[in-house]
Order: C-alpha cells, then structure tokens, then sequence
C-alpha cells in the first residue's frame, strides 16, 4: 500500500526541472518578436530575463519574448521582476535628474567664464614736481605688472580648463534598448566642447590685454626717460 506514494515521489523528482547549468550556448536564438540573435549563449538571468552572449555583442532578453521552450527552463518570480523594473526606472529618473543638475551647473560656469577682462587705466598726469610725476608714473607701471602677472595666470587656468573639458566631452556608455538589448554608445557633450571654445577664447583675449598693457609700460617707459632728461 506504500508503494503507489513513493513511486508518485520519485516521478515527481523526475519530472522537476534541473537548475540550468551556465553558459549555455544555444546557437541560433529566435525570438516570439522575430528578432534573431547568432551564437547566442546564455551567461546570466536575473528576475526580469536572461543576460546573453551573441555574434553582434550582449543584450538582456525579458522572459516574455523569449521562446517558452526556453524560458520555462528558468524559475521566475513575477513580484521580484516587478521590483526589479520599478527599481531600475528609479535610478533611470536619479541619472536624468542628475543629468539635467549637470547641464545646469554647465551653463552657469559657462556664464562664469565669460566673466570681464581686465581694464587698464589710464598713465596718471600729475603737476608738479618732476621727481612727483616719475614717481607716479613708476607707481603706474608696478600696477600693469601686477595686473599683466594675474591675467597670464588666469589665461593658463582657462587653458588648463579648456583641455579638461574637451577630455571629458566624450561619453563612453552601456544603454538598454526597448527590447532589453544591451549596446555601447559613445557620445560627444556638445556643451563641454563650447565650454572649451569660451575658455580657450577667454585665454586669448587675456593674452592680447597682456599686450595691450606691455605697450602701456613701453609708453611710460618712454615718459619717465624724457622727464629725466628734463631734470
């Protein structure tokens, strides 16, 4: 009377089905969409689908699409696939929020390198003693100094800047499409190249306000040689 029991038990061991063993190499994988993947081999799941291998590069395929053949070889949970969907849109919102958090700072540090160029007053013209008007004239050219060793400094900042940004406006990425394919992408950020544009445009301008102060001194220069001819 106990054998009818035990032999149930071990048809129902029979009939279970074994944990598949990974990679699983499958070959030509056709979809219930019709898209075909080459060389596909299964090298990963997860609550959603499985993570493939195949002759055009990686994708995640969700179980839906998959062939039942198939995807009735892999336990599923529908509850943990819904969290694990909700959990990914989450973080797609965090990196667009992100993303916008960071165009924004682009633009206002693209309204900050636009900031003003230094200007150069002009050579003081006091009365007076000529030992007086030397002295001020000296005074002057100690303040273009001061002013031409600052903006050289700014101009190799905003090179130094200009090379780091356009470094960092290329994007190399790994995106999910709607078919849960995984593919690389690699992006150009328009806005860090205009940002590198303004910076090595600023640095130029600074370098020309250089040299419209050396002219200054030169002039000064010159005065202060015919005022001590004169004394």
């Amino acid at each position: 009377m106990k054998i009818l029991p035990v032999c149930l038990a071990l048809m129902g061991c029979a009939l279970a089905v074994e944990p598949v063993q990974l990679p699983l190499a499958i070959g030509t994988l056709k979809l219930r969409d019709g898209s075909v993947y080459e060389e596909a081999k299964v090298v990963g799941q997860d609550a959603v689908g499985l993570k493939i291998m195949h002759a055009g590069g990686t994708a995640r395929l969700p179980y839906v699409k998959l062939p039942k053949e198939l995807a009735d070889r892999f336990p599923r949970d529908a509850k943990a696939a819904k969290e694990q969907l909700e959990k990914e849109a989450k973080e797609a919102n965090a990196h667009e929020r992100s993303v916008d958090k960071a165009v924004s700072k682009q633009k206002a540090e693209e309204v900050a390198d636009e900031g003003d160029l230094p200007s150069w007053e002009k050579a003081p013209d006091p009365e007076g003693n000529p030992l007086v008007k030397i002295a001020a004239l000296n005074a002057y050219i100690s303040r273009l100094e001061v002013g031409i060793e600052k903006a050289r400094e700014d101009a190799a900042r905003n090179r130094e800047r200009a090379i780091d940004a356009r470094g960092k406006a290329t994007v190399h990425s790994t995106r999910t499409d709607s078919t849960g394919q995984i593919y690389s992408e690699v992006r150009t950020s328009q806005a860090k190249l205009r940002r590198a544009d303004t910076l090595d445009r600023r640095a130029r301008d600074l370098d020309r306000r250089c040299r419209d102060a050396e002219k200054l001194i030169d002039l000064t220069q010159q005065r202060i040689k015919e005022l001590e001819e004169d004394l």
